[in-house]
């Protein structure tokens, strides 16, 4: 038979926790309430231009800043706070409007150890900041290759300590200090406002300098980046560099106009026009050439009696002749352009692609 455990007097704990010997203190854990990690702390809804203090605390910039401003504390806390102590973060999301790691692409939920890099702003897993810097010791920021150390690494949400999420303990709700989100939801403030305030109040300088494309800058990318990734024989690059175009080529781009030269010989004066909208590659290295006196006292070398005289050869013997940039270079064609008549003058090679100096 089983024994009766119904007893027949009042136990020493029972006494002490169910009949009113023990009364709950004001923090216990059953009165905790949770604030996710997508809400600030202040206006407890999800936030929308999110910045943090130094101990990973989530507020939204249009409502921190007017509290900052009237009571000059942290309102989950109570201690002394100032705007320019702020970071502002930068969440990721996917196309299901998840917040997620930028780097892995996993989603962020109340389980997640999540930590921003303070250098940066980014918001990470704590596991990918360990696998991709720390276990490799190479402490740079993974989407904008910035320098920062362990130290600048700040937890958001810890799912092993939550207390710091614990909307019970929130100084500004102890002390009803919500007259500021009020104000806030009856006259709102909008991002750029908030930004422009921030950045007036903050004596901080930018740790990254804004930086200028050249004129000459391509809209792709030099693919490094993408070949450090899929080749183990590259170098790692994290940045992605910008091509740019060949500053010669994109000039070519801008001659509208054609160019005129005076060819001075022992028998007289030739005025040349050169179609530089169509051929602009040939007709710049005849000009550079001649600007350099590279046909200074050059001969026709070779002369066919009523088809065409053949010049430009240094040496004088048809093999030789070199362009600007010393180097053939291609040939090039225009539809309206051809040499069918006399007073013609064009380019001379010894086959396909291999102009030179040679007229």
């Amino acid at each position: 038979m089983g024994k009766w455990t119904d007893k027949l007097y009042i136990t020493h704990s029972e006494w002490v926790n169910i009949f009113g010997g023990k009364k709950n203190n004001e923090n216990s854990e059953t009165d905790f309430r949770r604030l996710p990690f997508y809400c600030c702390a202040l206006s407890l809804q999800p936030f929308g231009t999110p910045v943090c203090t130094e101990d990973g605390t989530v507020f939204d910039l249009i409502y921190i800043l007017p509290f900052i401003r009237k009571y000059g504390t942290n309102p989950v806390n109570g201690k002394p706070l100032k705007s320019d102590e702020l970071i502002k973060l930068t969440f990721h999301k996917n196309s299901q409007d998840e917040y997620i790691d930028p780097v892995t692409f996993q989603v962020f939920t109340d389980h997640s150890h999540i930590v921003a890099n303070k250098v940066s702003g980014h918001v990470y897993l704590a596991q990918t900041i360990e696998m991709l810097n720390a276990r490799i010791k190479m402490w740079r920021d993974l989407i904008t290759d910035e320098p920062f150390t362990r130290k600048d690494v700040i937890t958001i949400q810890d799912p092993l300590h939550l207390q710091k999420q614990n909307m019970s303990t929130f100084h500004h709700l102890k002390h009803g200090l919500n007259d500021v989100v009020k104000e806030v939801k009856e006259k709102p403030m909008d991002t750029e406002t908030a930004l422009e305030m921030l950045k007036q109040t903050s004596t901080v300088e930018s740790f990254v300098k804004p930086k200028r494309n050249p004129y000459n800058a391509a809209p792709y990318s030099k693919g490094r980046m993408a070949a450090s990734l899929t080749s183990t024989s590259m170098p790692i690059v994290t940045v992605q560099e910008q091509a740019l175009f060949d500053e010669e080529e994109l000039m070519y781009t801008t001659i509208k106009t054609n160019s005129y030269v005076r060819l001075i010989t022992n028998l007289g004066e030739l005025n040349i026009e050169l179609y530089s909208e169509k051929v602009p590659k040939t007709c710049y290295n005849f000009l550079m050439l001649l600007r350099s006196d590279y046909y200074k006292n050059v001969k026709f070398h070779r002369s066919i009696r009523n088809f065409m005289i053949q010049g430009g050869d240094p040496t004088g013997t048809g093999r030789g002749g070199e362009s600007f940039w010393k180097k053939s270079f291609k040939d090039e064609f225009h539809d309206t352009l051809k040499h069918d008549s006399r007073g013609i003058l064009s380019m001379a090679n010894s086959g396909k692609d291999t102009n030179g100096s040679q007229l």
